[in-house]
């Protein structure tokens, strides 16, 4: 486990060649003590630290390998687990019908297990996915489903953050009336949950609706609330984007 960490750590400082050797060392003390959850634990690590070095063949034997201990011990959430980074690894690979279909096959198992986060987390993923494949009924649904769980659970952040993205998919469907309604819903719960930086994101969204709703004043307003949250923030992603739609 030390090594796993470490080897993170080493990930995240951009250290990606000891990285790789530290989550090898870990693997190695997991397959000698016969920790088959240590060992999905591992590979996976393991997978990362490969894409990092762009060594994307042996990032998919990594997770194959954790798939298939993941099957044979019968440890289906470590097999969704699995599936779901299939998923983003063949999505960064821009071989989005292969991730949608690790994508599908993960959120089937986190609602057969009846774990609602990941199954919301899953469905947003997805959600993004179908609308890059320009599927938007599919996206609707996951989008909607992911709304549903957040509203079961009684989370308010990632209730808003669902709307968001719906409000996000009617922009794209042009449907501006239901893509205020979500923006606004968004918005609403942001402020309610004292979520500047995801108000800042709320008010641009909402004046580019409004934009294209032809309510130039209020779309003026929205972008230049957005501006100021973004700087109250210090958000760097959204301070270009809120200069430049003003």
């Amino acid at each position: 486990v030390a090594y796993g960490e470490l080897g993170k750590v080493y990930n995240s400082l951009r250290n990606f060649h000891k990285a790789k050797t530290l989550q090898q060392k870990a693997l190695e003390i997991s397959v000698k003590t016969g920790d088959k959850y240590g060992q999905t634990i591992d590979y996976r690590n393991l997978a990362d630290a490969h894409i990092s070095l762009e060594e994307f063949r042996e990032a998919k034997k990594c997770y194959q390998k954790a798939l298939a201990i993941s099957k044979k011990e019968g440890c289906r959430k470590g097999e969704a687990f699995v599936y779901s980074d299939l998923g983003c690894f063949y999505r960064d690979q821009n071989d989005l019908q292969r991730a949608e279909e690790y994508c599908k096959k993960a959120c089937k198992i986190y609602k057969e297990i009846g774990d609602k986060l990941d199954e919301e987390s899953e469905n947003s993923e997805l959600g993004e996915l179908y609308c890059n494949l320009g599927k938007y009924d599919d996206a609707r649904k996951c989008y909607e489903r992911a709304l549903a769980i957040q509203k079961e659970i009684g989370n308010r952040r990632g209730e808003g953050k669902a709307y968001c993205n719906l409000g996000t998919l009617y922009q794209y469907l042009s449907d501006y009336g239901k893509a205020k309604e979500c923006h606004q819903q968004a918005l609403a719960i942001s402020k309610e949950t004292n979520d500047l930086r995801g108000q800042g994101v709320d008010y641009g969204n909402l004046g580019t609706v409004f934009q294209h709703l032809g309510d130039f004043d209020k779309a003026y307003e929205h972008h230049k609330k957005a501006l100021e949250m973004a700087i109250r923030t210090d958000h760097k992603a959204g301070l270009p984007a809120a200069y430049n739609n003003l």
